[in-house]
């Protein structure tokens, strides 16, 4: 049985989450058995595409390679959460989001999105990326949620107010 950690801040927790990654891989036998960390999700500051909380700060490109490495080499994905649902078609030329999925484009990293604009300005220009359908949508009805789940997306993230719902997850397809 595995349990697959998604853990948050890979920016501004790089070290912290530097330093858990390499004890999940020196010293397992700290962690239950099966524990494994399944991507570290969030975005470098200041990413416009950025739809969760507030960040302050600024990344150069030379962070951005180095956060990349670190993680990528050691099998763990990046996950951006790029979910502002304020986005217009000019926001997607942004230079410093382009210039981070450019640096990140290798077929291991993720895109977590709500914007229809953005998920196709992804699918378009950076197929390499796995998309997931953020929770930030709202699908609180059953059927829709079910529509989302047939489309092309490595993961669809279940609203919160399904977390005890199990009627409604019972009868989601696997």
């Amino acid at each position: 049985m595995r349990v697959r950690f998604h853990l948050p801040d890979f920016s501004g927790r790089f070290s912290l989450n530097l330093m858990f990654a390499e004890m999940l891989k020196n010293r397992p036998d700290f962690f239950r058995e099966g524990v494994e960390i399944a991507s570290f999700y969030g975005v470098f500051p200041p990413s416009i595409w950025n739809g969760g909380r507030t960040q302050g700060g600024v990344c150069d490109s030379a962070f951005v390679k180095r956060v990349i490495k670190e993680f990528n080499d050691r099998g763990i994905p990046l996950r951006f959460t790029f979910t502002n649902p304020a986005l217009e078609k000019k926001h997607l030329s942004d230079p410093f989001c382009n210039m981070v999925m450019n640096l990140a484009n290798n077929g291991l990293n993720e895109a977590i999105v709500m914007s229809p604009l953005l998920e196709d300005y992804i699918r378009k220009n950076y197929p390499k990326y796995k998309l997931t359908s953020s929770t930030c949508k709202r699908i609180t009805d059953p059927v829709k949620l079910e529509e989302e789940l047939g489309k092309d997306y490595s993961i669809v993230v279940v609203d919160y107010d399904f977390n005890n719902n199990f009627d409604v997850l019972s009868k989601l397809p696997p």
